[in-house]
């Protein structure tokens, strides 16, 4: 690919193949930029988000086991006073 004769190769196939060409590398590098600048900062910030999210919801289950436990405790407390 190295060896290719560009101005030769303009000559054989036309203009238009020359534009689709620098077309196809704008494209590209406009995909490219868009990856590395948006794509992948946003998805570092979502996976740290789903982390924290993760961590959260680890929290409120915790409570919640405590609360159900204490909740428990009380029921027990209450029936032995009923039967008393």
């Amino acid at each position: 690919m190295a060896d290719i004769d560009w101005l030769m190769l303009l000559d054989k196939m036309g203009i238009p193949v020359a534009a689709l060409v620098a077309i196809g590398y704008g494209i590209f590098s406009t995909c490219k930029w868009l990856g590395n600048n948006i794509l992948m900062p946003l998805h570092q910030r979502h996976l740290l988000f789903l982390d924290r999210l993760e961590a959260g919801i680890q929290k409120i289950c915790d409570k919640q086991c405590e609360h159900n436990s204490q909740i428990l405790d009380l029921a027990t407390r209450i029936g032995h006073l009923k039967e008393d």
